[in-house]
């Protein structure tokens, strides 16, 4: 049976090693991928908005395409608002798939060292991760009542 599951935390939480070790049956469309694939160009390119945007559209239209044929299906966003978590979740409705959310709960500081040391991430951002990072744990908006009734929390 296909279903949506919506992996979210900040950078660094770890999303995308749970999401690949833990739902291997499922379809993974990665932005970041995606634009490492598509735009090989020098890292200060991939992190335009423009290119990032790209990549976010191109996984919007993956996960589509995915759900209308029936395969499950796994994403990992930031997730930090409800704005956010709630367009995934309006796509699993207008597939009528079931929903499942994964909140990554994982603290700043480890956060923090897994971004710094991973060698996927660009070099050039390395001084931004703290900003980044922090600006994940101030946007962060609790979850809603409907979103704790279908989320499972890991540490």
């Amino acid at each position: 049976m296909s279903e949506l599951v919506i992996v979210f935390g900040p950078c660094g939480a770890g999303k995308t090693t749970w999401a690949r070790a833990n739902l291997p049956d499922h379809a993974h469309p990665d932005a970041e991928q995606l634009s490492r694939t598509l735009f090989a160009t020098p890292d200060r390119f991939r992190l335009h908005p423009w290119t990032r945007a790209a990549g976010r559209r191109l996984v919007d239209t993956a996960v589509r395409y995915l759900l209308s044929d029936e395969i499950p299906t796994c994403v990992t966003i930031r997730g930090a608002t409800r704005m956010e978590r709630a367009h995934w979740l309006g796509i699993a409705t207008e597939y009528k798939v079931p929903a499942r959310l994964v909140h990554m709960a994982t603290d700043r500081q480890v956060c923090m060292a897994r971004a710094m040391r991973d060698p996927l991430r660009p070099r050039t951002s390395r001084g931004s991760w703290p900003q980044i990072i922090n600006n994940w744990f101030k946007a962060f908006e609790p979850l809603t009542g409907d979103e704790k009734a279908i989320c499972q929390e890991v540490r």
